[in-house]
């Protein structure tokens, strides 16, 4: 990512707050957007890194078997917003057992 861009985006994640702190961020930050590198710099107390690893089976329009596999990286500025999406992929994505957590970054 190039300077540029990644100024752009610190510039844009400042405006966001500024305009609506509370829409800014409902359901998190998907970490290939604005990614916890750039969340970084905006002044929070809290950050948090969520993953999920996990998939289902489904079958394709002629009926075979595939896996819908899901591996996602995920910031959030709290600890509650990451453990509920985490429980939601948890649910959509309970057929084959992957990794799950949150980690606080700062």
């Amino acid at each position: 990512m190039s300077l540029n861009t990644r100024k752009s985006l610190i510039a844009l994640a400042f405006a966001t707050l500024a305009v609506a702190p509370a829409a800014a961020m409902p359901l998190g930050w998907p970490s290939n957007g604005p990614n916890c590198g750039v969340v970084a710099h905006v002044p929070m107390r809290d950050l948090w890194l969520g993953h999920f690893a996990g998939g289902r089976w489904v079958r394709d329009i002629f009926g075979a078997k595939a896996m819908d596999w899901r591996d996602e990286y995920v910031c959030f500025p709290t600890l509650a917003g990451c453990q509920t999406w985490r429980k939601s992929m948890g649910r959509a994505f309970n057929q084959i057992e992957g990794y799950r957590t949150c980690v606080r970054i700062r």
